[in-house]
């Protein structure tokens, strides 16, 4: 049992991880062309956005 609960964690962390490099990538090629980076409010406002669409009851 202890086994699959460490499996199960270094799955989570691995997803984790690969995910915050691909929103740091992101945010270097956005920088990279001379995008503008987003305010705090616009980020904010994104993440409740994208968090609507995600757990919306169909």
């Amino acid at each position: 049992m202890k086994i699959l609960l460490l499996i199960a964690i270094g799955i989570c962390a691995l997803g984790w991880f690969l995910s915050y490099i691909g929103g740091l990538a992101l945010l270097r090629y956005m920088e990279d062309k001379n995008y503008e980076m987003p305010t705090k409010e616009e980020a904010d406002k994104y993440t409740k956005k994208v968090l609507g669409d995600i757990f919306k009851r169909k």
